[in-house]
Protein backbone atom coordinates (compact mmCIF):
# COMPACT_ATOMS: atom_id res chain seq x y z
CA UNK A 1 0.00 0.00 0.00
CA UNK A 2 1.27 3.25 -1.07
CA UNK A 3 0.78 6.25 1.24
CA UNK A 4 0.50 9.58 -0.21
CA UNK A 5 1.59 13.01 1.60
CA UNK A 6 -2.25 14.47 2.55
CA UNK A 7 -0.61 18.10 1.60
CA UNK A 8 0.38 16.35 -2.14
CA UNK A 9 -3.18 14.72 -2.58
CA UNK A 10 -4.70 18.80 -2.10
CA UNK A 11 -3.85 19.39 -5.24
CA UNK A 12 -6.06 15.80 -6.88
CA UNK A 13 -9.59 16.96 -5.42
CA UNK A 14 -11.13 20.49 -4.90
CA UNK A 15 -12.37 18.64 -1.62
CA UNK A 16 -9.06 18.94 -0.35
CA UNK A 17 -7.87 22.21 -0.79
CA UNK A 18 -9.00 24.72 1.95
CA UNK A 19 -9.78 28.14 0.08
CA UNK A 20 -10.26 32.08 0.93
CA UNK A 21 -9.28 35.10 0.40
CA UNK A 22 -7.62 35.64 3.77
CA UNK A 23 -5.47 32.78 3.82
CA UNK A 24 -4.24 32.74 -0.22
CA UNK A 25 -5.60 36.02 -1.49
CA UNK A 26 -8.28 36.16 -3.65
CA UNK A 27 -6.05 35.52 -6.76
CA UNK A 28 -4.62 32.82 -5.49
CA UNK A 29 -7.83 31.14 -3.95
CA UNK A 30 -9.06 32.08 -7.73
CA UNK A 31 -6.14 29.46 -9.42
CA UNK A 32 -7.04 27.22 -6.81
CA UNK A 33 -10.13 26.37 -7.54
CA UNK A 34 -10.09 26.49 -11.20
CA UNK A 35 -7.17 25.00 -11.53
CA UNK A 36 -7.83 21.62 -8.84
CA UNK A 37 -10.86 21.31 -11.58
CA UNK A 38 -9.17 21.09 -14.90
CA UNK A 39 -6.07 19.42 -13.39
CA UNK A 40 -8.43 16.59 -12.19
CA UNK A 41 -10.15 16.48 -15.47
CA UNK A 42 -6.58 16.12 -17.23
CA UNK A 43 -5.40 13.19 -14.41
CA UNK A 44 -9.04 11.61 -15.72
CA UNK A 45 -10.61 10.31 -19.03
CA UNK A 46 -11.60 13.93 -19.67
CA UNK A 47 -7.64 15.17 -20.67
CA UNK A 48 -8.20 13.38 -23.68
CA UNK A 49 -11.58 15.97 -24.34
CA UNK A 50 -9.13 18.46 -23.09
CA UNK A 51 -6.46 17.22 -25.69
CA UNK A 52 -8.67 17.43 -28.52
CA UNK A 53 -9.77 21.10 -27.67
CA UNK A 54 -6.28 22.20 -27.35
CA UNK A 55 -5.11 20.66 -30.25
CA UNK A 56 -8.06 21.32 -32.71
CA UNK A 57 -8.30 25.15 -31.82
CA UNK A 58 -3.96 25.77 -32.22
CA UNK A 59 -4.31 24.28 -35.35
CA UNK A 60 -7.42 26.53 -36.72
CA UNK A 61 -5.77 29.37 -35.30
CA UNK A 62 -2.55 28.38 -37.36
CA UNK A 63 -4.91 28.19 -40.54
CA UNK A 64 -5.59 31.85 -40.46
CA UNK A 65 -1.73 32.85 -39.58
CA UNK A 66 -2.52 33.33 -35.83
CA UNK A 67 0.15 31.52 -33.44
CA UNK A 68 -2.44 28.92 -32.54
CA UNK A 69 0.22 27.24 -30.21
CA UNK A 70 1.02 30.14 -28.32
CA UNK A 71 -2.57 31.18 -27.87
CA UNK A 72 -3.69 27.60 -26.34
CA UNK A 73 -0.39 27.70 -23.76
CA UNK A 74 -2.26 30.62 -22.21
CA UNK A 75 -5.08 28.50 -21.25
CA UNK A 76 -3.83 25.09 -21.26
CA UNK A 77 0.00 25.08 -20.31
CA UNK A 78 -1.00 25.64 -16.43
CA UNK A 79 -3.07 22.54 -16.37
CA UNK A 80 -0.01 20.36 -17.91
CA UNK A 81 2.40 21.74 -16.71
CA UNK A 82 1.24 20.74 -12.88
CA UNK A 83 0.42 17.35 -14.51
CA UNK A 84 3.58 16.75 -14.52
CA UNK A 85 4.60 18.86 -11.21
CA UNK A 86 2.41 16.29 -9.80
CA UNK A 87 4.01 13.39 -11.74
CA UNK A 88 7.54 14.68 -10.50
CA UNK A 89 6.88 14.70 -7.07
CA UNK A 90 5.21 11.09 -6.99
CA UNK A 91 8.25 10.20 -9.17
CA UNK A 92 10.76 11.81 -6.79
CA UNK A 93 9.09 10.71 -3.50
CA UNK A 94 8.44 6.95 -4.41
CA UNK A 95 10.31 5.73 -7.52
CA UNK A 96 8.65 5.32 -10.92
CA UNK A 97 6.77 1.71 -10.55
CA UNK A 98 5.75 2.87 -7.25
CA UNK A 99 4.29 6.35 -8.65
CA UNK A 100 2.39 4.55 -11.38
CA UNK A 101 1.11 2.00 -9.03
CA UNK A 102 -0.96 4.70 -6.95
CA UNK A 103 -2.78 5.51 -10.39
CA UNK A 104 -2.37 9.47 -9.83
CA UNK A 105 -0.01 9.96 -12.52
CA UNK A 106 -1.39 11.99 -15.69
CA UNK A 107 -0.35 11.67 -19.30
CA UNK A 108 -1.13 15.02 -20.46
CA UNK A 109 2.16 16.54 -18.77
CA UNK A 110 3.69 19.76 -19.87
CA UNK A 111 4.78 19.15 -23.76
CA UNK A 112 2.85 15.98 -24.23
CA UNK A 113 2.31 17.81 -28.34
CA UNK A 114 5.25 18.45 -28.63
CA UNK A 115 6.90 15.00 -28.61
CA UNK A 116 3.71 13.18 -29.78
CA UNK A 117 1.68 15.59 -32.25
CA UNK A 118 3.66 18.94 -33.72
CA UNK A 119 6.48 16.97 -34.82
CA UNK A 120 8.64 19.31 -36.40
CA UNK A 121 6.46 22.36 -35.18
CA UNK A 122 2.64 22.89 -35.16
CA UNK A 123 0.82 20.36 -37.70
CA UNK A 124 3.25 17.94 -38.00
CA UNK A 125 5.13 19.67 -40.67
CA UNK A 126 8.37 17.29 -40.51
CA UNK A 127 6.59 14.51 -41.81
CA UNK A 128 5.63 17.39 -44.88
CA UNK A 129 9.13 17.91 -45.43
CA UNK A 130 9.65 14.30 -45.97
CA UNK A 131 6.47 13.55 -48.25
CA UNK A 132 7.39 16.48 -50.09
CA UNK A 133 11.05 15.50 -51.12
CA UNK A 134 9.53 11.86 -52.01
CA UNK A 135 6.40 12.85 -53.83
CA UNK A 136 6.36 16.54 -54.68
CA UNK A 137 6.85 17.84 -58.11
CA UNK A 138 7.73 21.43 -57.74
CA UNK A 139 11.21 22.66 -57.49
CA UNK A 140 10.33 25.12 -55.32
CA UNK A 141 8.71 22.93 -52.59
CA UNK A 142 11.95 20.65 -52.40
CA UNK A 143 14.24 23.42 -52.46
CA UNK A 144 12.34 25.30 -48.97
CA UNK A 145 12.45 21.71 -48.12
CA UNK A 146 16.11 22.01 -47.97
CA UNK A 147 16.09 25.09 -46.02
CA UNK A 148 12.99 23.51 -43.47
CA UNK A 149 14.88 20.86 -42.48
CA UNK A 150 17.23 21.68 -39.76
CA UNK A 151 15.22 24.09 -37.75
CA UNK A 152 12.43 21.66 -38.61
CA UNK A 153 13.98 19.05 -36.65
CA UNK A 154 13.76 21.35 -33.34
CA UNK A 155 10.23 22.18 -33.94
CA UNK A 156 10.40 25.11 -35.48
CA UNK A 157 8.69 25.65 -38.50
CA UNK A 158 8.13 29.37 -40.03
CA UNK A 159 9.90 28.53 -43.26
CA UNK A 160 6.93 25.87 -43.73
CA UNK A 161 4.06 27.81 -42.23
CA UNK A 162 4.88 30.86 -44.09
CA UNK A 163 6.97 29.86 -46.84
CA UNK A 164 4.55 27.16 -48.74
CA UNK A 165 2.45 28.78 -46.90
CA UNK A 166 0.30 26.50 -45.15
CA UNK A 167 -1.98 29.15 -43.81
CA UNK A 168 -5.00 30.10 -45.72
CA UNK A 169 -3.90 26.68 -47.92
CA UNK A 170 -7.27 25.65 -48.76
CA UNK A 171 -5.60 22.18 -50.33
CA UNK A 172 -3.44 21.66 -47.29
CA UNK A 173 -6.27 22.68 -44.56
CA UNK A 174 -7.25 19.20 -44.16
CA UNK A 175 -4.15 17.27 -43.46
CA UNK A 176 -2.87 20.25 -41.16
CA UNK A 177 -5.78 20.32 -39.37
CA UNK A 178 -6.21 16.75 -39.16
CA UNK A 179 -3.29 15.35 -38.99
CA UNK A 180 -2.36 16.38 -35.48
CA UNK A 181 -5.83 15.38 -34.10
CA UNK A 182 -5.48 11.81 -35.41
CA UNK A 183 -2.27 12.14 -33.78
CA UNK A 184 -3.72 12.05 -30.15
CA UNK A 185 -5.01 8.68 -30.22
CA UNK A 186 -2.32 6.32 -30.34
CA UNK A 187 -0.43 8.91 -27.61
CA UNK A 188 -3.69 7.88 -25.68
CA UNK A 189 -3.86 4.28 -26.60
CA UNK A 190 -0.25 3.79 -25.69
CA UNK A 191 -0.78 6.15 -21.99
CA UNK A 192 -3.78 6.46 -20.50
CA UNK A 193 -5.55 3.65 -22.20
CA UNK A 194 -2.73 0.84 -21.95
CA UNK A 195 0.31 2.57 -19.69
CA UNK A 196 2.67 0.84 -22.56
CA UNK A 197 4.81 4.03 -21.90
CA UNK A 198 5.46 5.86 -18.62
CA UNK A 199 3.34 9.29 -17.56
CA UNK A 200 5.91 12.40 -18.44
CA UNK A 201 8.23 13.15 -15.63
CA UNK A 202 10.56 15.96 -16.75
CA UNK A 203 9.74 19.05 -18.70
CA UNK A 204 12.06 19.86 -21.24
CA UNK A 205 12.96 22.71 -23.65
CA UNK A 206 10.11 22.66 -26.76
CA UNK A 207 13.02 22.90 -28.96
CA UNK A 208 14.23 19.25 -28.29
CA UNK A 209 13.76 17.44 -31.03
CA UNK A 210 10.84 15.36 -30.72
CA UNK A 211 11.99 11.85 -30.97
CA UNK A 212 14.68 13.05 -28.16
CA UNK A 213 12.03 14.99 -26.00
CA UNK A 214 9.46 12.00 -26.52
CA UNK A 215 11.85 9.42 -24.58
CA UNK A 216 13.84 11.84 -21.80
CA UNK A 217 10.20 13.96 -20.74
CA UNK A 218 8.98 10.18 -20.05
CA UNK A 219 12.24 8.02 -19.20
CA UNK A 220 10.69 5.56 -21.68
CA UNK A 221 12.58 4.35 -24.68
CA UNK A 222 9.27 2.55 -25.57
CA UNK A 223 7.73 6.32 -26.43
CA UNK A 224 9.37 5.59 -29.82
CA UNK A 225 6.70 3.48 -30.67
CA UNK A 226 4.06 5.95 -30.45
CA UNK A 227 5.59 8.22 -31.97
CA UNK A 228 6.50 6.73 -34.79
CA UNK A 229 2.64 5.68 -35.56
CA UNK A 230 2.09 9.44 -35.02
CA UNK A 231 4.75 10.09 -37.36
CA UNK A 232 3.57 7.50 -39.98
CA UNK A 233 -0.20 8.77 -39.67
CA UNK A 234 0.97 12.32 -40.17
CA UNK A 235 3.13 11.26 -43.61
CA UNK A 236 0.27 9.10 -44.87
CA UNK A 237 -2.21 12.04 -44.42
CA UNK A 238 0.17 14.96 -46.48
CA UNK A 239 0.89 12.88 -49.28
CA UNK A 240 -3.00 12.59 -51.04
CA UNK A 241 -2.76 16.53 -50.77
CA UNK A 242 0.65 16.65 -52.12
CA UNK A 243 -0.41 14.73 -55.63
CA UNK A 244 -3.41 16.96 -55.59
CA UNK A 245 -1.22 20.01 -54.82
CA UNK A 246 1.44 18.76 -58.12
CA UNK A 247 -1.78 18.41 -60.34
CA UNK A 248 -3.02 21.63 -59.77
CA UNK A 249 0.06 24.23 -60.13
CA UNK A 250 1.20 22.07 -63.27
CA UNK A 251 -2.79 22.79 -64.44
CA UNK A 252 -2.37 26.52 -63.43
CA UNK A 253 0.85 26.58 -65.01
CA UNK A 254 0.21 25.23 -68.08
CA UNK A 255 -2.78 27.67 -68.85
CA UNK A 256 -0.81 31.00 -67.52
CA UNK A 257 2.54 30.25 -68.71
CA UNK A 258 3.10 27.60 -70.90
CA UNK A 259 6.76 28.07 -71.89
CA UNK A 260 7.55 27.38 -68.15
CA UNK A 261 5.54 24.73 -67.88
CA UNK A 262 7.59 22.77 -70.89
CA UNK A 263 10.72 23.88 -69.08
CA UNK A 264 9.01 22.09 -65.71
CA UNK A 265 7.97 19.21 -67.78
CA UNK A 266 11.74 18.74 -69.46
CA UNK A 267 13.00 19.28 -65.78
CA UNK A 268 11.10 16.50 -64.47
CA UNK A 269 11.47 13.89 -67.02
CA UNK A 270 14.72 14.65 -68.36
CA UNK A 271 17.73 13.79 -66.76
CA UNK A 272 20.24 15.59 -68.26
CA UNK A 273 18.31 18.43 -68.43
CA UNK A 274 17.84 18.34 -65.27
CA UNK A 275 21.52 17.77 -64.16
CA UNK A 276 22.92 21.02 -66.21
CA UNK A 277 19.91 23.16 -64.56
CA UNK A 278 21.63 22.09 -61.02
CA UNK A 279 25.01 22.59 -62.22
CA UNK A 280 23.99 25.82 -63.52
CA UNK A 281 22.45 26.85 -60.24
CA UNK A 282 25.61 25.67 -58.25
CA UNK A 283 27.31 27.47 -60.01
CA UNK A 284 26.00 30.92 -59.43
CA UNK A 285 25.84 30.12 -55.82
CA UNK A 286 29.25 29.48 -55.68
CA UNK A 287 29.81 32.65 -58.03
CA UNK A 288 27.77 34.82 -55.08
CA UNK A 289 29.80 33.58 -52.18
CA UNK A 290 33.02 34.54 -54.18
CA UNK A 291 31.44 38.19 -54.79
CA UNK A 292 30.61 38.14 -51.26
CA UNK A 293 34.04 37.61 -50.03
CA UNK A 294 35.67 39.55 -52.22
CA UNK A 295 33.36 42.20 -51.24
CA UNK A 296 34.63 41.74 -47.82
CA UNK A 297 37.88 41.83 -48.12
CA UNK A 298 38.03 44.59 -50.14
CA UNK A 299 35.59 46.54 -47.47
CA UNK A 300 38.25 45.21 -44.91
CA UNK A 301 41.78 46.15 -46.75
CA UNK A 302 40.23 49.60 -47.08
CA UNK A 303 39.29 49.89 -43.57
CA UNK A 304 43.01 49.01 -42.43
CA UNK A 305 44.10 51.40 -44.63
Amino acid sequence: MVIIDQELMGVFSYQGIVIGSDKFGLGQAIFKFFSSWFIGMAMSDAGLGLAIISIFFAQFFWFFGVHGANVMAAIFDPIFFMVTAINIALYSTLGIEAAIATGEMGYWGANWSKWFIDIGGSGGTLSLIAATFIFSRRREYKELSKYATPPGLFGINEPVIFGWPLVLNGIYAVPFILGPLLSIFPYYIFGPVLKVINPPVIILPWTTPSILGAVLANLDWKSIIPFFICFGIQFALWVPFIFIDNKNHFKKLKLSNPEKYELEMKYLKDKDYRMSVKAEIKAKNLARKEKAKARKLAAAKKKDD
